[in-house]
């Protein structure tokens, strides 16, 4: 009886438990209904509500909420230094709990360029908002025309909403009557919610809500299929990688599994660059299976983290040769017949005695003995000439749109960002990383990679001067006569002429040639190792 009496209460308490479970779960599962409902309600216009009535709701803090920011409250800017002591190209914010990287603001400066070159104010998705300086930037200063900020991180909601607010009170405050007038349509137009980003992206699937769609997320989630989904073309999609692992190649598995099988031979001089371009190659083979073609209006390559990101334009494939079709805008110029692009994927290869790479074949990568060296061939290796490592499928293309990079540069010189003036500024927002051009050197550099006559790969100079690569040849005639190698060592020899004048050399050549973004010693050129060579000695003698 001592037995039963003492487990009695137990047992009840076992089953109120479970029952207080069950209630909660029910509770959990309204609550993802309701916010997935608001999030839709939002999204396609079908409810409004004012953020002030919002916040005196607890639930509503941390739901979707639509927000509409009254302008006569203009703060001092005393107590926005005290609340937001953060500053980004003029927009203060707070960080709160949300991971936030200084260094990544000049990726979030070429996200508010490229859409005030926009020929109308967008649509803008930011899936993962992190503190939402960038969502609170794409409304000042992007010419917007609305904003969703999506994080799935509750605990920065608050902080989202608030850094939106201040930076569209600070930038009514400073605008003039006709300004805040036309922020009124414009700006002001934004949504804020707390999802999983593959939540937000099926929601607005159905009708492709969205002209940019911006991705910034970690490591190599792979949201490209999930994200182009809710692209409205044409459109613009802004991919990010933060896995340098796996695309330098040092973790095939990962790489692999993230990017569509691809592989990247380890160690390479220019790996970071086939890194990039595996990202691109990656999301132009995705769109392609869902009838889309994606091309890069810029990509960027930074060391911290390091950083691999695309702003991919995304258009509709038609075939056909100029039949209009009015929903994507009618004529030849939306008219992308499939096959346009499939020579612009594929593979490259580079040897590791001689430092040669080119664009591999198809059926070349098939077998243990494929794609020789043919550099190493022609000078006498015959059947011992070593195999390239390859790397693929990637990009082969121009990695960004020239006109693309005209119109940001005009827009970043219209807002002060590319000027000498600006010189302070501009380091500020580039952070304390080694290595990071200034915005202006940035943009100069995209302008010069655009060159769609540059192969798909860089040399690295020190690597042009090691192991004989490179010759420090006497010219005659144009042509190499004295193959030396360079000297080898620190102290002998010349070494690597400066690269500025090198790239002159070669340019004097009749070669294109620039130096690269994606490394300080990154030179990219179309010419082979013989005219490199050339143009290394007649930099160093000053011809």
């Amino acid at each position: 009886m001592a037995t039963a009496t003492a487990t009695r209460p137990a047992a009840v308490a076992s089953a109120s438990l479970a029952c207080r479970r069950r209630r909660g779960a029910r509770e959990d599962a309204r609550r993802r209904r309701c916010r997935r409902s608001a999030s839709r309600d939002l999204l396609f216009g079908k409810a409004s509500r004012d953020d002030d009535d919002a916040s005196d709701d607890a639930d509503a803090a941390s739901n979707a909420v639509a927000t509409t920011t009254p302008s006569d409250a203009s703060p001092s800017p005393s107590s926005l230094e005290s609340s937001f002591p953060h500053d980004e190209r003029g927009v203060r914010f707070a960080i709160g709990d949300a991971f936030y990287r200084r260094e990544s603001a000049q990726a979030r400066d070429l996200a508010v360029l490229l859409s005030r070159t926009l020929a109308s104010p967008p649509r803008v998705l930011d899936a993962m908002s992190g503190c939402g300086v960038r969502a609170a930037r794409y409304l000042t200063q992007g010419n917007v025309a609305f904003v969703h900020a999506n994080d799935a991180n509750p605990a920065v909601t608050r902080t989202i909403r608030a850094n939106i607010e201040s930076a569209v009170r600070a930038a009514d405050a400073d605008a003039d009557d006709d300004a805040r007038a036309a922020a009124t349509a414009t700006r002001r137009q934004h949504a804020v919610t707390c999802e999983d980003a593959r939540d937000v992206f099926a929601a607005s699937a159905s009708k492709s809500a969205f002209d940019v769609v911006d991705v910034d997320s970690f490591g190599s989630a792979d949201f490209v299929d999930a994200a182009l989904r809710c692209v409205r073309a044409p459109g613009h999609l802004y991919l990010t990688s933060s896995d340098g692992l796996a695309l330098s190649g040092k973790n095939p598995a990962r790489c692999a599994a993230a990017y569509g099988g691809a592989a990247i031979a380890p160690n390479v001089p220019g790996v970071n660059e086939h890194g990039l371009r595996v990202l691109i190659g990656h999301a132009v083979r995705v769109a392609r299976d869902r009838g889309l073609r994606a091309t890069p209006a810029f990509s960027l390559f930074h060391p911290h983290g390091p950083l691999f990101r695309v702003m991919l334009r995304i258009e509709r494939e038609v075939e056909g040769t100029g039949d209009e079709d009015e929903e994507n805008g009618g004529g030849a110029d939306v008219t992308l017949l499939r096959t346009e692009d499939d020579d612009k994927v594929g593979w490259i290869g580079q040897c590791a005695r001689c430092g040669d790479a080119r664009v591999v074949r198809a059926d070349e990568r098939l077998g243990a003995d494929s794609a020789p060296c043919r550099r190493c061939a022609a000078a006498g290796a015959g059947a011992e000439a070593p195999p390239l490592a390859i790397s693929g499928p990637m990009w082969l293309g121009p990695l960004h749109d020239r006109a693309t990079v005209d119109a940001m540069r005009r827009e970043a010189e219209i807002l002060s960002w590319a000027t000498t003036g600006d010189a302070d500024e501009d380091k500020a927002a580039r952070g304390k990383t080694k290595r990071q051009l200034s915005l202006s050197r940035l943009l100069d550099a995209f302008a010069l990679e655009s060159d769609a006559r540059l192969p798909p790969f860089h040399h690295r100079t020190d690597e042009l001067t090691r192991r004989g690569r490179c010759v420090s040849a006497s010219v005659s005639g144009g042509h190499v006569g004295d193959a030396r190698g360079f000297d080898r060592g620190r102290g002998r020899g010349r070494g690597a002429p400066p690269i500025d004048r090198w790239v002159e050399a070669l340019r004097d050549l009749g070669r294109v040639a620039c130096r690269t973004h994606v490394d300080p010693r990154g030179l990219a050129t179309d010419a082979g190792l013989d005219d490199i060579a050339v143009a290394a000695a007649r930099a160093w003698e000053g011809r």
